[in-house]
């Protein structure tokens, strides 16, 4: 029996279910969408006009507006998708023609000096040259270097990653955790790298204070959950890290944490803190790429969800990570502290269990090649991590107990 295609799969499903299936990962069912409502972004832009672009530049921006939508939708608001849609597009074109509005006298209080490379690095050619040898005049030559330029900007917005973590509702400091974890994730959003750039998470999230937005809730230190401003960042890191490995990028630094996490395998993460670890990777692409970022509910929960758009790999491969827990670390003896304050137990015969330790995990990490048709071509060895195992811990009283007086018999 042949295989439906997506039009015969999706005819009869209504906008509102498409949107729900996009939301929750299907790409098909988002693609799907995006072609169908592809009419009302061409109708919409006709209405406008872009300083100086084109109606193709109106309608990208209408496109941006309409992922907006598909992402942002919710028909608990008691609105229909298509509406909802109109109105994203609307705005999304509305405020490209605003922001070129304010650029239009720009040059009147700018300049550019002709001895100014044309390209910003590894160019000897400055515009001047470009001026006397006429090439700026040639109209065969500004088309050329249009066409160029609308080829390498479709090649860029290919799809290379898409990788997402689900926020817990349980535990302590859940709300604050939450609300750190979406500044974080929105702290990326819509960021182009230049090919051969770095990015520092650090550098990118900004220090972990509340002027910029961060709470105090659960983060790990040096092996041990304590309460910290930011905590949940590392769920930030990691979800960033993924993406970044699955887009073909190159890592630059990365450490695990101390303890496995609940949100990625182990193996897949990446710690961060202020003043200690950073997580660093490159474009190695030769071409921009472009970040978006989406804080949603997926199934009633929030989820942090990194997409890497830039140049396809030319050989049609893809990437992704592969941990194998290669040894269990047993728990080690129990550890007994006094308990000089009486806060858990009192008398030295009792003993308070605080923590019941955990084991430790030694985890080889793979970075997987496959190729165009999603089979492994190769397997390259990235890391050793290794989880420590960590010891219980128990209280014990210091008081000593009073030995009961025997009672004397009477001499009567």
């Amino acid at each position: 029996m042949a295989e439906m295609t997506r039009e015969q799969k999706y005819a009869t499903t209504r906008d509102e279910e498409l949107v729900l299936l996009a939301q929750s990962g299907d790409e098909e069912a988002q693609e799907f969408l995006l072609d169908k409502y592809k009419f009302l972004v061409r109708a919409k832009s006709r209405a406008y006009f872009l300083i100086g672009a084109d109606n193709e530049d109106i309608i990208q921006e209408g496109m941006i507006g309409l992922y907006k939508a598909v992402r942002d939708y919710n028909e608990e608001k008691n609105a229909s998708f298509h509406s909802f849609a109109e109105l994203c597009v609307n705005r999304q074109m509305i405020t490209a023609i605003k922001a070129a509005t304010r650029q239009k006298h720009q040059p009147l209080n700018s300049y550019v000096s002709l001895n100014k490379p044309v390209y910003e690095e590894e160019s000897e050619q400055t515009y001047m040259d470009l001026l006397q040898s006429g090439a700026l005049l040639n109209p065969e030559v500004l088309l050329i270097g249009q066409e160029n330029k609308s080829f390498l900007e479709h090649q860029m917005m290919k799809k290379l990653s898409s990788f997402e973590t689900t926020v817990g509702k349980t535990g302590d400091y859940v709300e604050s955790r939450t609300e750190n974890i979406r500044v974080g994730t929105e702290r990326f959003n819509r960021l182009t790298v230049a090919p051969g750039k770095s990015v520092s998470f650090n550098k990118v999230a900004l220090k972990r204070t509340a002027a910029n937005g961060y709470q105090a809730a659960l983060e790990i230190a040096y092996g041990n959950y304590v309460e910290g401003i930011g905590g949940g960042i590392c769920q930030v890191s990691s979800t960033l890290y993924n993406a970044v490995v699955n887009a073909g990028l190159t890592v630059n630094k990365r450490t695990p944490h101390a303890i496995p996490s609940s949100y990625v395998d182990k193996g897949k993460d990446a710690t961060v803190s202020d003043d200690r670890y950073d997580f660093v990777f490159t474009n190695n692409t030769g071409a921009n790429i472009y970040i978006e970022t989406q804080f949603v509910k997926v199934k009633g929960y929030w989820t942090s969800r990194f997409i890497i758009y830039g140049r396809p790999d030319p050989n049609g491969y893809t990437y992704k990570l592969d941990s194998q827990v290669v040894e269990t670390l047993p728990l080690p003896e129990p550890t007994y502290k006094k308990d000089n304050n009486g806060e858990y137990v009192i008398y030295d015969d009792e003993t308070y269990q605080v923590s019941k330790g955990r084991e430790g995990y030694v985890v080889d990490v793979y970075l997987v090649t496959m190729d165009s048709n999603g089979l492994e071509i190769s397997r390259e060895k990235k890391y050793t991590d290794t989880y420590k195992a960590a010891a219980p811990i128990y209280y014990v009283g210091v008081t000593p107990r009073e030995t009961p007086i025997p009672d004397t018999p009477s001499l009567d």
